[in-house]
């Protein structure tokens, strides 16, 4: 793990996180469906439509393992209605 993506999420907690909040996440895998992205307190998946405005035919040619990337939090289906 990147020094400066550690020190970001230090601290970090599933309960500091809000949907619309911009997140630096590192990439710990790829597959069909998107890359996993470890943000210091949760594992998410990025899915491939929301990988790139850009054509791609897998998400590999987007994103690479231990690649750090800038994400944009959504609402989680699971999430409707908690607080």
């Amino acid at each position: 793990m990147r020094e400066g993506f550690s020190h970001a999420v230090r601290g970090l907690t599933v309960g500091d996180l809000e949907p619309g909040q911009v997140r630096r996440g590192l990439v710990e895998s790829v597959t069909d469906v998107g890359a996993f992205v470890d943000l210091g307190c949760l594992h998410a998946l990025l899915s491939a439509p929301n990988l790139s405005w850009v054509h791609f035919d897998h998400p590999s040619q987007v994103v690479q393992p231990g690649q750090e990337v800038t994400v944009v939090l959504m609402p989680s289906v699971g999430a409707v209605g908690r607080r």
